[in-house]
């Protein structure tokens, strides 16, 4: 695959199946060839191409000439950070690794987190006048939302032929009926968490209504009647769609997943105010969604999710090979349990021991992997111990403590601050929540980086949320470098003072000379490793540096490239092999005609001939491949 032509930014709030279809669209090409070309999808047909993207997102990073960073893009075009929170921790590993990682035996599919299409007509009125086209909003498909949050008016859903959405033929939708002012308050509602962007899961989200029906004095000891009472006399109770008090005694606590449509409304009700919900749920001690790992076996670096990381699951790209079997046994021994039965398929139950207690417990191993399904003696701890574990793991106090999965607080000895965390998330991860809080600010991170410095270095811009890098000024030398907060905390520091950064950058440059040596040329694909090293994305780093004037490409490393014949603008290098094949096609035919649907040399050229025009009408051609068109045919602009 090679780079997409014509690139196109995502619009605010752009759905990724959207983008992908202006990309196509934009490059002269079908959706399906745009899939089969750029994004390394086989066989890709209109039908299997699904709203809900996922594998497909990494072809098309993989083909964008300028990479922002892979982890916020995707979360940026996507629902999943508003259809998470409604998940377990496992499920939302599974849909992770749909995204980021090849389908296997290991990683199958998952389900889809919507299927339907929506517009909202007068966003579309607005699109058009200030982008020049309509385009799908992710607002639009967040779960359970039939209203526009912006104009309150109704939503319409796609019901034409598959792939035709983006057409935007509005005969092709109809508009959602007897739409009430609930629908309304509820799209404002999930905006407002939305827009938030905070993380958490299904288990921290019953967490707090269970304690939030305690404070109140709702009672399970009634069977929930007193608050199924004052439920139904609210003003909303239209978007109660379900059975209360057997939701409450019977789905919350059996369910792993619970639809947004379910919970959504009674958290309108107990918390009106976003703001009181918002606040609640970043005091529940969640992980981001996705972090970036490397992984020592093969040393390439993969994404994936805390969840994934505290059981073992390990690098996608390695599991790749492991059997269901294989990986499955590897997870049981990580949490402490071995398979007294044989391994039969991931959703056929297994007889485990549990080697803490001796006991047996019975489990379909999606179920242990996933959904965190574990022995009874887990389930159920006492204060007594909670207390005993928490003291063991260092100079921490247990100081009250209600359940595993609700929120307790501690006391960290060494700075005497009391913060809440769940229990089981502490215990995975001791440290103390004010020291180093999930919700980190400006002022505390600068303040941060510069005590443990000594001054040395400072921290210049502002904090956005760990996956965004941040400007560190170092002071001895005056250069200022770009770091993820992580790899700051980690002990990262400046490159151009460090021999180690220096040292590695020669040795990698030599390996490169080997693979020279032994190819004939050094256009290794991005994802290939040499020597068990990961030369092809080293390359695609340095060309990174190169294009955005990054102060560690000095001039003595460009030199040191250049003159081994390394490719710092394979985008100017493709465009000009894909005219070289125009010169061959005008020469074999003897003509300079070409539709835009010719193929060449396996290669869609009429499709690139198509884009040429484009490019010359919107004025984005430079004067020199003008001239370079015209010379190989004086009527190319008139055709």
């Amino acid at each position: 695959m090679g780079f997409i032509p014509v690139g196109k930014k995502p619009y605010p709030d752009e759905l990724l199946y959207s983008w992908i279809h202006r990309l196509a669209a934009a490059n002269g090409l079908l959706v399906k060839d745009f899939l089969i070309e750029y994004l390394g999808v086989k066989n890709a047909t209109i039908n299997s191409f699904r709203p809900d993207v996922r594998r497909e997102f990494v072809g098309l990073y993989d083909s964008l000439l300028k990479k922002p960073d892979m982890v916020e893009l995707f979360l940026s075009v996507s629902t999943f950070p508003f259809e998470a929170m409604f998940m377990t921790e496992g499920q939302q590993t599974k849909y992770v690794n749909n995204v980021f990682m090849e389908k296997s035996s290991v990683n199958t599919t998952s389900n889809g987190i919507f299927q339907q299409l929506h517009v909202c007509p007068e966003c579309a009125k607005e699109d058009i006048a200030m982008y020049g086209e309509a385009y799908l909003h992710r607002i639009h498909h967040l779960s359970g939302i039939r209203v526009c949050p912006k104009h309150h008016c109704a939503l319409m859903r796609f019901d034409g032929t598959k792939g035709r959405a983006c057409d935007y033929d509005w005969t092709a939708y109809s508009t959602y009926e007897l739409i009430s002012t609930s629908d309304a308050v509820y799209a404002d509602y999930a905006r407002e968490i939305f827009d938030a962007g905070v993380t958490t899961d299904i288990k921290a989200l019953k967490g707090i209504l269970y304690s939030t029906l305690k404070d109140r004095g709702y009672s399970v000891s009634d069977a929930y009647a007193s608050f199924n009472s004052d439920l139904h006399s609210w003003q909303y109770a239209d978007l109660l769609k379900m059975d209360i008090p057997h939701f409450l005694k019977v789905k919350m606590i059996k369910a792993e997943y619970v639809s947004p449509e379910e919970l959504m409304p009674l958290f309108m009700f107990l918390y009106p105010d976003a703001n009181e919900m918002i606040s609640l749920i970043q005091r529940a001690d969640s992980n981001p969604l996705l972090e970036i790992y490397h992984c020592d076996t093969c040393g390439r670096n993969y994404i994936s999710t805390p969840f994934a990381e505290l059981n073992v699951f390990g690098c996608g790209l390695c599991n790749e090979s492991l059997s269901e079997s294989d990986f499955a046994n590897r997870v049981f021994e990580t949490n402490g349990y071995s398979a007294s039965s044989a391994f039969k398929s991931m959703n056929r139950k297994i007889d485990l021991i549990h080697h803490k207690c001796g006991h047996h417990t019975v489990v379909t191993p999606r179920g242990f992997i996933y959904e965190g399904v574990r022995c009874m003696c887990e389930s159920v701890i006492t204060e007594a111990e909670a207390k005993k574990t928490i003291s063991e793991l260092g100079n921490y106090d247990l100081c009250e403590f209600t359940s595993a999965e609700s929120l307790c607080k501690i006391r960290a000895r060494d700075c005497g601050h009391i913060f809440e965390a769940r229990y089981r998330k502490f215990v995975r991860s001791p440290h103390c929540r004010i020291c180093f809080p999930h919700n980190m600010t400006t002022e505390y991170l600068r303040d941060r980086i510069a005590r443990e410095s000594n001054g040395e270095y400072e921290m210049v811009g502002d904090f956005v949320n760990q996956n965004t890098k941040i400007s560190i000024l170092h002071h001895v030398c005056g250069r200022t470098t770009e770091y993820s907060p992580k790899y700051f905390y980690m002990g990262a520091r400046c490159p151009f003072c460090n021999s180690s950064f220096a040292d590695q950058w020669e040795r990698m440059y030599a390996l490169l000379l080997d693979y020279k040596a032994e190819h004939g040329n050094i256009t290794i694909p991005k994802r290939d490793l040499y020597k068990g090293e990961n030369l092809g994305l080293w390359c695609q780093r340095q060309r990174d540096n190169y294009n955005c004037n990054k102060r560690t490409m000095t001039p003595e490393k460009v030199k040191k490239l250049s003159d081994i014949g390394f490719d710092f603008d394979p985008k100017e290098t493709e465009w000009n092999r894909r005219y070289e094949q125009y010169l061959r096609y005008i020469e074999e035919k003897s003509t300079t005609y070409i539709s835009r649907r010719t193929d060449y040399e396996g290669e869609h050229l009429g499709a690139w001939v198509e884009t040429q025009r484009k490019w010359y009408k919107t004025g984005k051609m430079s004067d020199e491949r003008k001239e370079k068109l015209l010379k190989a045919n004086p009527l190319f602009f008139v055709s």
